[in-house]
């Protein structure tokens, strides 16, 4: 029988690269291309609003036509918001330039660091609730802040933006701060983000060190007795053949404080996960959490602990089936692994799979065991895919996922080594690939939590983030670095646009139709509540 191509769905983006690959009109100031590491891409941030510009009429409306375009717009308004925003189309949507009458991000006097464990205030992140948040002056102009005025941006409106809560804690932040190939990224990214001055529109999330039965809710009680002897010997080369076992070793070195270390780092994403079981935040963001390839007995691929499993076994308390998305460009095989035989926790993969890549799992032939099959989807890729094809592939299956499993809360792990110029990645993506697939998976309006992981070029795992952060904020951010304490890190450009490179596409159309096909099958056939 001759097999068929799926149909999209209504969930599904038409093109994601109809605007990156058909560059219109540029500015006429703006600066040529250079050939650099990172070369300035030519974009437009106001090419998404060229067809409300062009339905401008060209005479006067007459005050009864105008109140007529106007209820013909609300209503317009009122059926597009079920469906998916055209924004989502548009790569460039939440970058925008900086004049010389808009907000200075350069110079700011709020700038306040307190070197406190527990309760801190950070490159000028403000301890925030709803009803003591800020507020805007009215009189200021409208490009010190999008939610300055309804008027100029409706997106900013409480009845439509969530309340995003942000891990950030110093002591969390040196702990990651040590972690081998990743020195310094949760302070860099979380300065970048400080810059940016996206701080004071989340509520701070103070995290609270996770404790030994809290580990155990996962973690083998040999694999956590042996990290408490690790802890508090004074000689842990006497203990390295001992560790072998236990997967420390190469990728996951013995560190003073072993113990410490796992039970701070599960404490982030421990304490986001609590913030959306208590309703004090709709969307919770940890970047320096992520560590999905920890298994249950071991450590694996720098990974010491499995934050993310035991952040959704901390919303299983209140929220029934939970959907885990893992866009790293490695397999989230410590979470597929921890809920293959549950049919209440969906994981979702895109991954490079290829011979020879770690961790050499996750192909189209592991869907799950017991009740748990077809649980685990599973989407492998190969080297060099862009943008366009990612978030194509990513919204034909995360629309028939979110259909047919229909969870009560979404974990989504973005890691950066997706982006082109990882040195441990192979794809060729930029952040505006992973920000379409955010936004899409905003569209779906659920108790979201969102997570780090992978990210090898620390500068551009950076620029990803706070990118992604303002996209998750409904917040535009210009695309020149803020002077910042690394502000020099990020030349020659000092930008935060990151241009594809020039690898090739190993996936061909019928590849991807393929596996879209095989994948959509299973997920058709689950049995759910």
């Amino acid at each position: 029988m001759q097999t068929t191509k799926p149909t999209k769905d209504i969930y599904e983006l038409e093109s994601t690269a109809s605007e990156d690959d058909t560059d219109g009109e540029t500015k006429e100031n703006q600066k040529p291309s250079v050939n650099k590491t990172y070369t300035k891409r030519k974009y437009s941030p106001f090419k998404s609003n060229s067809l409300i510009r062009s339905a401008v009429p060209k005479r006067c409306l007459t005050p009864e036509e105008s109140t007529t375009r106007k209820q013909h717009c609300n209503q317009n308004l009122s059926s597009h918001a079920a469906s998916v925003s055209n924004d989502l189309l548009s790569s460039d949507i939440q970058f925008s330039k900086v004049s010389g009458n808009s907000i200075d991000l350069v110079e700011r006097s709020n700038i306040c660091q307190v070197e406190t464990a527990d309760s801190i205030i950070l490159d000028g992140c403000i301890k925030t609730s709803p009803s003591n948040s800020p507020k805007i002056s009215p009189s200021k102009s409208p490009n010190t802040s999008p939610s300055t005025s309804p008027k100029t941006s409706p997106s900013r409106s409480p009845k439509t933006t969530p309340l995003v809560g942000y891990v950030c804690g110093m002591k969390l932040m040196q702990m990651c701060d040590k972690i081998p190939n990743l020195k310094k990224r949760a302070s860099i990214v979380h300065s970048l983000i400080a810059a940016y001055e996206l701080c004071q529109h989340m509520k701070l999330l103070t995290p609270v060190r996770a404790s030994i039965d809290e580990l155990l809710m996962f973690h083998s009680g040999d694999y956590i007795q042996h990290l408490q002897m690790l802890n508090d010997s004074k000689d842990m080369e006497l203990h390295e053949s001992q560790s072998e076992p236990y997967g420390l070793g190469f990728d996951c070195p013995l560190q003073d404080g072993i113990l410490e270390f796992a039970c701070t780092l599960a404490g982030g994403s421990l304490t986001a996960a609590r913030a959306l079981v208590n309703k004090q935040v709709d969307v919770a963001v940890n970047w320096m959490g992520g560590w999905h390839h920890a298994q249950r007995d071991e450590a694996s691929g720098f990974c010491y602990v499995n934050d993310i499993v035991l952040s959704i076994l901390e919303l299983r308390k209140t929220y029934d089936k939970i959907l885990y998305i893992d866009l790293d460009i490695h397999h989230g095989d410590g979470v597929e692994n921890a809920f293959s035989y549950s049919n209440k926790v969906l994981t979702l993969s895109l991954h490079k799979h290829e011979a020879g890549f770690f961790p050499g799992t996750g192909s189209l032939e592991d869907v799950g065991y017991a009740k748990g099959r077809g649980y685990s989807v599973n989407v492998p890729l190969k080297s060099g895919i862009t943008d366009h094809r990612y978030v194509s592939v990513f919204t034909r299956v995360f629309s028939r996922v979110l259909r047919r499993f229909i969870p009560s809360a979404v974990v989504c792990q973005l890691g950066a080594d997706c982006l082109t110029l990882d040195p441990m990645g192979g794809f060729n993506m930029t952040p505006h690939g992973l920000a379409n697939c955010v936004r899409l998976i905003a569209s779906a309006r659920l108790p979201t939590l969102y997570l780090g992981g992978g990210g090898y070029n620390i500068m551009n795992t950076s620029r990803c983030w706070a990118y992604l952060t303002s996209v998750i904020l409904n917040q535009k951010i210009p695309t020149e670095i803020p002077d910042h304490k690394y502000f020099l890190e990020y030349g020659p450009d000092y930008e935060v646009e990151i241009t594809a490179g020039l690898r090739s596409d190993r996936n061909t159309q019928q590849e991807i139709d393929d596996i879209i096909l095989t994948v959509c099958d299973t997920v058709e056939e689950l049995v759910c509540d």
